[in-house]
C-alpha cells in the first residue's frame, strides 16, 4: 500500500495502454448488496472469457474488500519508521516475510489524515516499524487498523480455487512491480515441479506475492470462452485512503478499493481544485482518467470553465457533463499523467 509521498507502483507505458485497449474485456464485478458496516463481506469478481472469437480477453479488477481487521487501538508517539500503538502486540506477528516483503500495514483512521497508511516490516510489543516514515502525518491519539495484505494466494486459493486455466498458456495474472510487467499463473504438479503459483522470471511459489488493495489487476484470458467467478471475502475499507498517484508523465493503474458502485468521477475526489498536489489538473494541460466502456477504454479530463463551456468533467467521445460516470465496484482504472505532473495524494473519499 502507497504511503504519502511514496514512489509509485503502476505506471504503465503509453504503448502498452494502446496495446490493452485494443484487446480489452473489462471484468463484470457482482455484489449481492453494496456493504455499510465495519465488518466482512463478499463480492464476486468475473474473469471474462474469450467468446471463442479466437483472441485473448483482459478483464480489469480492483479489489473491492480489504483483508480483515487483524488489531486496532490508538497511537501513541510517533518517530520517524516507528508508530507506537496503545496495544499490547505479540513481537514480529507483523513482520515481513523472509524475503522482506510487508504482509501487513496500518491505516491512521482519524484525525487530520485519516486514511495514511503504510506498510509495516516488523514490530515489538508497543511499536510497530514501517518501510517508509510517516511520523508527521500521524498525531497521539488517532485511532488505527492494522490489516493483512491481500496474496495471490488470498485471491485465487493456494490451490487455484477460482478455477483460472493452468500453464503459462492458461489465464495469467498481470501486475506491476519496481518497474516491470509481472506475469503470474498456476501451474500444476508435474515430474518434480509441485502445483504453485508460477512466474517464468521468478524462481519458486509465488503465492505469498502481495496485491495492494489500490492495485489494478489484470487477467488475460486466453483459451477459455467461458466466464469464471472469483469470490473475494474480506473486510469493508470504511473511511477516506490516502494514495500517491505519480509522477508524470506516465499512466497510473489503480482500483476502486471500497464495496460499493457509488463511486463516480465527481465523488472521487479525483479533481478537487485543480492543484497539481492533490488532485489531476485540468485543461489545457489536462491528466486524463480511463475507463473501459465496451469495446474501448474511454477517456475523461476535468474542463476547466472557459467562455460558455462550463467546469465539468468531459470525454472527447461523449458530449455533456460526465461527472455521473461510476468506478464500478471491483474495477481498474487508469490515470495519465502529463509530464509537467509531479504527482499528487489521492483522498480517496469513502463512497458510502
Amino acid at each position: 500500500m502507497r504511503a504519502i509521498k511514496q514512489p509509485m507502483r503502476h505506471s504503465w507505458g503509453v504503448v502498452v495502454v494502446a496495446a490493452l485497449a485494443c484487446m480489452a474485456t473489462l471484468a463484470v464485478v457482482n455484489t449481492r448488496a453494496d456493504v455499510y458496516s465495519d465488518g466482512a463481506g463478499y463480492i464476486t469478481l468475473t474473469i471474462t472469457g474469450t467468446n471463442n472469437v479466437g483472441s485473448p480477453s483482459l478483464s480489469v479488477l480492483g479489489l473491492g474488500m480489504t483483508g480483515i481487521v487483524q488489531n486496532r487501538g490508538v497511537l501513541t508517539v510517533g518517530v520517524p519508521q516507528q508508530i507506537g500503538v496503545n496495544q499490547t502486540l505479540v513481537p514480529n506477528q507483523f513482520a515481513a516475510d523472509a524475503n522482506g516483503n510487508p504482509q501487513y500495514f496500518i491505516e491512521d483512521i482519524t484525525g487530520a489524515n485519516a486514511g495514511t497508511v503504510q506498510d509495516i516490516i516488523s514490530n515489538d510489543v508497543n511499536n510497530v516499524y514501517t518501510v517508509s516514515d510517516i511520523s508527521s502525518f500521524i498525531t497521539t491519539g488517532d485511532n488505527y487498523k492494522i490489516y493483512p495484505h491481500w496474496t495471490i494466494n488470498g485471491v485465487f486459493g493456494n490451490a487455484d480455487q477460482a478455477g483460472l486455466a493452468p500453464t503459462a498458456a492458461g489465464d495469467q495474472i498481470v501486475i506491476y512491480r519496481n518497474g516491470t510487467f509481472q506475469t503470474y499463473y498456476w501451474q500444476p504438479a508435474s515430474g518434480r515441479n509441485p502445483a504453485e503459483w508460477a512466474n517464468a522470471s521468478i524462481s519458486g511459489n509465488q503465492g505469498d506475492t502481495v496485491l495492494y488493495i489500490d492495485d489494478a489487476i489484470f487477467i488475460e484470458r486466453q483459451n477459455v470462452g467461458t466466464n469464471t467467478l472469483v469470490t473475494l471475502a474480506g473486510g469493508v475499507k470504511l473511511g477516506p485512503t490516502k494514495v500517491y498517484v505519480g509522477p508524470g508523465p506516465g499512466n497510473v493503474y489503480l482500483g476502486n478499493m471500497y464495496a460499493t458502485s457509488a463511486m463516480t468521477l465527481d465523488s472521487s475526489s479525483l479533481y478537487v481544485d485543480g492543484n497539481p498536489d492533490d488532485s489531476v489538473v485540468p485543461t489545457p494541460n489536462a491528466d486524463d482518467v480511463l475507463l473501459y466502456a465496451s469495446p474501448n477504454w474511454t477517456t475523461y479530463y476535468y474542463q476547466a470553465a472557459s467562455g460558455r463551456t462550463p467546469a465539468e468533467w468531459a470525454s472527447a467521445s461523449i458530449s455533456g457533463n460526465q461527472g455521473g460516470t461510476p468506478i464500478p465496484i471491483g474495477r481498474g482504472f487508469i490515470v495519465e499523467l502529463t509530464g509537467s505532473h509531479p504527482g499528487f495524494t489521492w483522498t480517496v473519499p469513502p463512497p458510502y
